[in-house]
């Protein structure tokens, strides 16, 4: 929805066609500001992905439980080069604690496994936590949501 993430251009609102609606006078337009999130299907995808709005950006949502979310951002297209400023946080309420995250290197799943061994003392291996769903589940299954602000790790 924003071309530019990193841009000082914020959006407002997002135009939505509701489900089942076809014409261009049925699009609704939504304040950015009063979506949590937003479930979206694409033809090519068996199941729904949900995303949210972080600071006028639009985040995928890895997995979530309550107020605690742990959301993905993905820069640009496909390529090496722009998957080098991929970014994963963990949000909670309103704090917001940056997972360091080097797409290209290692998958999603190593680095979230890193992360839950940083941040709770744990040695968690690839055959503990499997895939991005587990590592994901455990963070939110482990987090409060007064639990989030470590001011080491928080997004600038």
């Amino acid at each position: 929805m924003l071309a530019f993430p990193r841009s000082k251009a914020k959006i407002q609102d997002v135009q939505l066609m509701p489900y089942g609606k076809r014409k261009s006078t049925d699009v609704v337009y939504v304040k950015l500001d009063d979506i949590d999130y937003a479930s979206v299907k694409f033809t090519f995808q068996r199941k729904e992905t949900d995303y949210m709005p972080i600071d006028s950006i639009i985040w995928q949502i890895l997995g979530m439980k309550g107020q605690v979310r742990v959301c993905y951002l993905h820069f640009g297209t496909s390529d090496y080069l722009s998957s080098l400023n991929d970014e994963m946080i963990l949000l909670s309420g309103t704090n917001k604690v940056s997972i360091p995250f080097c797409c290209g290197i290692h998958t999603r799943t190593y680095y979230l496994r890193q992360f839950i061994n940083k941040r709770n003392g744990k040695e968690f291996q690839k055959s503990d936590l499997k895939n991005q769903q587990d590592v994901a589940n455990y963070i939110l299954d482990n987090e409060h949501p007064d639990s989030a602000y470590r001011p080491e790790v928080l997004v600038k």
